[in-house]
């Protein structure tokens, strides 16, 4: 069994996924999403409602890399 990094083997190479989506914008969702946001990815966040969204969002731009 190949490594979690080596997706090769489905025709996909980590240094061509541009967009991530995460679901779930809770502490640990936007956190995520910020990382994701500071190594360069075009990133989407989702969650039940836009006010949670919109709530992760804040946080998340307060996170540093």
């Amino acid at each position: 069994m190949n490594s979690s990094a080596d997706i090769s083997e489905y025709g996909l190479y980590v240094s061509e996924v541009k967009r991530v989506a995460v679901i779930g914008a809770g502490t640990m969702g936007s956190g995520i999403a910020a990382h994701l946001a500071n190594l360069g990815f075009s990133v989407m966040l989702f969650d039940r409602s836009r006010r949670d969204c919109e709530e992760a969002f804040h946080r998340a731009k307060h996170i540093r890399p």
